[in-house]
Formats: structure tokens, sequence, C-alpha cells
């Protein structure tokens, strides 16, 4: 693990950069400086890897900038991607909790900046602070509620469903009648996380551009009809 003073950051940890994340916001200062004491700040170049699988990572990450890849490989080498943790988000606290080994590992798929916090600082607090408590929890449940809704759409949905599912929910953070979503990784990587093929990934893309839904310009996809495309998608 490289540090942030390795990249150009200051070392330790204030309580102002523990404040700038959601999962902190509301703490007083005197508990964010009992987490700052067992917080580290850490920094990853692109490919890093930030665990492996079968490590106890005593405690929970916080991604302040970048994108992590969550993922396990098959015992023929086959990488399946279980989530894509972007700033703001955290992952680890289940592991924390249950006192287990990960079961994935853990890459930067950018340059990526995170906060490593101990299991001994963040346990003081989630008895104290009925607040923290509550965000943590609904941090893990929205991440099992995903989980399942993953799971129903690989068993239930075709892969065509899948993206459009996939394209509509990135669309719902913009307005108006064509829409924007940004591929945050390479199209190969979307595709594993939807448990698609590239080619099938490509080829829908393909045909729905054709249809005069979307306009596919690299990792930009912008989407003319929104309404049209919601018929097509997941019911």
């Amino acid at each position: 693990m490289a540090s942030l003073k390795g990249l150009g950051y200051s070392g330790g940890m204030d309580i102002a950069q523990l404040k700038a994340f959601p999962l902190f916001a509301e703490l007083p200062d005197a508990a964010l400086s009992h987490i700052a004491r067992g917080a580290t700040p850490l920094a990853f170049p692109r490919g890093a890897l930030i665990c492996r699988k079968g490590e106890f990572i005593q405690g929970f990450y916080c991604v302040l900038e970048g994108v992590v890849k969550l993922a396990f490989l098959s015992p023929e080498g086959h990488e399946k991607i279980v989530d894509l943790v972007h700033g703001g988000s955290s992952f680890g606290e289940a592991l924390m909790f249950l006192d287990r080994p990960c079961p994935l590992y853990a890459q930067a798929l950018t340059r990526c900046q995170l906060i490593h916090v101990r299991k001994e600082a963040i346990l003081p607090a989630l008895d104290r602070y009925s607040s923290l408590a509550r965000q943590m929890l609904a941090g893990l449940s929205r991440r099992l509620h995903q989980l399942v809704l993953d799971l129903e759409s690989y068993c239930m949905q075709p892969a065509a469903q899948r993206i459009i599912g996939y394209l509509l929910r990135e669309a719902e953070t913009h307005e108006g009648q064509t829409r924007e979503v940004t591929f945050p990784v390479s199209k190969a990587l979307i595709a594993s996380r939807l448990n698609v093929t590239p080619e099938t990934l490509s080829r829908t893309l393909s045909c729905l551009s054709e249809q005069g839904l979307l306009k596919v310009e690299g990792k930009r996809i912008l989407i003319h009809d929104v309404e049209r495309l919601r018929d097509l998608g997941p019911r």
C-alpha cells in the first residue's frame, strides 16, 4: 500500500478529511478525533491490489476518489466482477463485523484515494452514535438489496434487459430529454459486472443505436428517448 504522502498528499489523518466523507458527516468532532486516530489515508495507482482473497482487512475502506473493483476468479481463471465501488462509498464493513477473511479481491481500476478505518476505532463510535450506526446499516442494506436485484436479473432477465436496466439506473441522475451515461471503466468491465460478454454488450448498444434510442461515443452513451428505452427494459 502506498501512502497519500507518496503521491503528493500530506501524511496523517485529520477530522476534516473524515468529515468530508458522507458516512462521518454528522458526527461531532470528538467522535471524529477518536476515529481519526484509527484511520489511515492510502493511495493506490491504477491496477494495484488493495486486498487479496483470504486476507483479514481488520476494518473497512472508504473510497474518497477513484473506482475500486470487487471481484473473484473462477478455478479456470475467469474473472467475475461483483461490484464497482466509487468515491463516497465504502466496502468491507460486513467482513469487519463477521471477523471473516475477504471472499474476493479489491483492485484499483483508477488512481484511488482511500481511508482504512480500523475496527478498534469504529466499533466504540457505533455503540455511542446511533446516526453513524444507521448510516452504516443503510449502506449495507442498499448493497444487499442491489445484490438481490442482480441475482434476479442474472437468473430471470435476458442480457439485453440487463444492459438496458443498467443504462436506465445510470441515467436517473440526469434530467432532460437526452441523457448522458458515461461508463466509469472499460466496456469489458461493465460487461462482466452485468454478467454478459463484451460482444453482447457491443451488439446490444449497436442495436439500440440503430433504433434511434441512443448514440454511442466511446464510453459516452447519449440516450435520446428514455421512455422508449424503459419500455424495452426489465419489468
